[in-house]
């Protein structure tokens, strides 16, 4: 299998994307992101969570201390209404104590930062509720494809990223 300049850029600038958000969410000088767009695995569905939420984290439809709530990926094709969700991401249990302690204490700013890189998780959304769902490390030729799902979708189309009102 071949990879092309375009599958290249395409994963270079979804990466950069990611970093971005992710920069945005890390720092507490920056208050770009108050609010991010969260993915309800149970019901399929958008809500809005606090920026600084670290996923999973529990979703409208949970019940009993459930957190099937991820962070999503929602971007607009230029020209087009309609927001698509092209991934998901989590964390694993260990990232997600790590950054959560990171959060609660910023003077150490390279504290955990190992752990969180390598427990960050993607997956593309399920087509419907109930469908299964496959976390890949971000930094995998896995989760590489999952990121090449934004070129699948927009083509030669531009877009833009979104962030809830």
């Amino acid at each position: 299998m071949s990879i092309s300049f375009k599958q290249v850029a395409t994963i270079v600038v979804s990466v950069a994307v990611i970093l971005a958000v992710g920069m945005v969410v890390m720092q507490d000088e920056v208050v770009v992101a108050k609010h991010l767009w969260f993915y309800d695995l149970n019901t399929c569905e958008l809500f809005v969570a606090d920026g600084q939420a670290v996923p999973p984290i529990a979703a409208p439809s949970d019940s009993g201390g459930k957190e099937s709530g991820v962070l999503a990926n929602v971007i607009r094709i230029d020209g087009e209404d309609e927001q698509r969700v092209v991934f998901l991401q989590s964390f694993t249990p260990e990232a997600k104590l790590s950054r959560i302690a990171y959060l609660r204490n910023k003077a150490d700013t390279n504290a955990n930062n190992g752990t969180i890189d390598a427990g960050v998780l993607i997956a593309a959304p399920p087509a419907k509720p109930g469908d299964p769902i496959t976390w890949f490390a971000l930094r995998s030729p896995q989760g590489a494809a999952v990121l090449m799902r934004v070129s699948a979708l927009t083509g030669p189309k531009t877009y833009q990223t979104c962030l809830p009102p």
